[in-house]
């Protein structure tokens, strides 16, 4: 319905969700939620930073983030590639 129809928690009933509120469960590199950080996940970063990206890909700007400053692109993708071979163990963004 509306905002005003609810309190403020995602809605069981109708599924209503505000604006900006985080809906889903998410580990950040696992930009396709697939369970996996992986070189798939980087390639979807860089596929979407020069805007070809298909319509029907999986993609979550929220777990794809992973640099921490607020910005999506080249940097990310190379942070999850490290990550992916064990070059890293975590990532400068925080859930």
């Amino acid at each position: 319905i509306n905002a005003a129809a609810h309190d403020g928690d995602p809605c069981t009933i109708c599924g209503y969700v505000a604006p900006g509120e985080d809906t889903h469960e998410y580990q950040l590199g696992d930009v396709n939620h697939d369970g996996k950080i992986n070189a798939k996940d980087a390639t979807l970063i860089l596929q979407s930073s020069v805007g070809v990206l298909k319509a029907n890909a999986k993609f979550c700007e929220q777990c794809a983030e992973v640099s921490g400053d607020g910005k999506l692109n080249a940097k990310d993708s190379t942070l999850i590639l490290q990550f992916s071979v064990g070059l890293r163990d975590s990532f400068p963004a925080k859930k």
